[in-house]
């Protein structure tokens, strides 16, 4: 697998456009949409309807943990991340 980076995050992301994507912890259900430095993560079932947003510092952290833990467990991440289980999908996905 490759070294994961938000640049890697950014194109899977963009590969997957207009799909729907379950995440692998809880089955949640969403869609992604890249823009140019940062994700646009739409869970099926928002109450809000606004999707998280989550921007390349938030992506350069995930990865450097991903990196030094290896750990699929969104929980891992929680004080880094509340999208984890999003992030995770799209690397299971490379």
């Amino acid at each position: 697998m490759p070294t994961i980076t938000p640049d890697l995050l950014l194109a899977t992301a963009r590969a997957n456009e207009r799909k729907t994507l379950e995440t692998s912890a809880r089955g949640k259900k969403f869609t992604v949409t890249a823009h140019n430095d940062t994700l646009e993560i739409m869970p099926e079932d928002s109450v809000s309807g606004k999707p998280k947003m989550v921007p390349r510092s938030e992506m350069r952290k995930f990865c450097d943990e991903y990196e030094k833990s290896g750990s699929t467990s969104p929980g891992h991440y929680s004080k880094l991340t509340g999208s984890a289980s999003y992030l995770l999908r799209l690397v299971e996905l490379m």
